[in-house]
């Protein structure tokens, strides 16, 4: 159930044109030095559905037989599968790649949907050839006209994304916190020293830790190095695209 939720919200926070197929060609910059066809990179999203209510467990019913333990009316896959279920509705994109026969045109074009993906700010943190779909092309004809000679390509499966403007707002959040309760710590400690007739930091030690909270800002560091993270998680997830594409490392990508 998790991973659905994360799958759907992140389904919902795409920005429209991840999912909409246009004529002509991207210039995925500064990924890509040569143009992509414009196609959507992920498959349009209906909706995630849950059910009104949810079937609550079966009471307990205390066995004399059993010492007192309980058992349930049922067994666990009977409540299990009787119990509704959540449906993320999105669009039929294929079957799954076998990119060994690609061309290199075909693999440059599903790399540079993961560039797209890094580029509006997420990490799909699975992209294997099983997540990644393929249909006859291009949709922009109509179904008469498209064959497997041009394919249209679609990434699935972001049960496990992340995204930036999330882990920036919690990260930001919690920095704030301890910068919060530092503050608070120290104000309760100058208020024990003004009771105990001394501040107990002479006018160096002020001045230092004034300039030392300019030159540190414990908010901006932290982002920092959520910057830092989030760079190398882009970087393993191109090297995970380009194995499993059988990409060789050529040019900037």
């Amino acid at each position: 159930r998790t991973l659905l939720e994360n799958e759907a919200e992140t389904y919902n926070a795409f920005p429209r044109h991840l999912m909409e197929d246009w004529c002509g060609y991207n210039l995925v910059t500064p990924a890509h030095g040569f143009p992509v066809p414009a196609t959507a990179v992920v498959p349009k999203f209906y909706g995630y559905y849950v059910p009104d209510f949810e079937v609550p467990e079966p009471e307990k019913k205390e066995n004399s037989k059993t010492n007192g333990r309980y058992d349930y009316e049922g067994s666990r896959h009977d409540r299990a599968d009787n119990r509704p279920s959540p449906i993320l509705l999105m669009e039929e994109c294929g079957t799954p790649i076998q990119p060994k026969n690609f061309s290199l045109d075909q693999k440059t074009e599903i790399f540079s949907l993961l560039i797209r993906l890094h580029l509006d700010g997420v990490v799909q943190n699975s992209f294997f050839t099983r997540n990644i779909l393929m249909q006859p092309g291009p949709l922009t004809r109509p179904p008469a006209e498209r064959t497997l000679k041009r394919p249209s390509f679609r990434v699935i499966d972001f049960g496990r994304a992340q995204r930036w403007k999330d882990m920036a707002k919690e990260v930001q959040e919690g920095a704030e916190r301890s910068v919060k309760q530092e503050a608070e710590k120290k104000n309760e400690k100058e208020a024990e020293n003004e009771i105990m007739g001394s501040d107990g930091v002479d006018g160096k030690d002020k001045e230092t830790e004034a300039d030392g909270k300019k030159k540190d800002d414990p908010v901006e560091k932290a982002l920092d190095d959520l910057g830092t993270k989030w760079w190398q998680i882009r970087e393993q997830e191109k090297n995970l695209a380009r194995d499993e594409l059988g990409i060789e490392a050529f040019g900037p990508m």
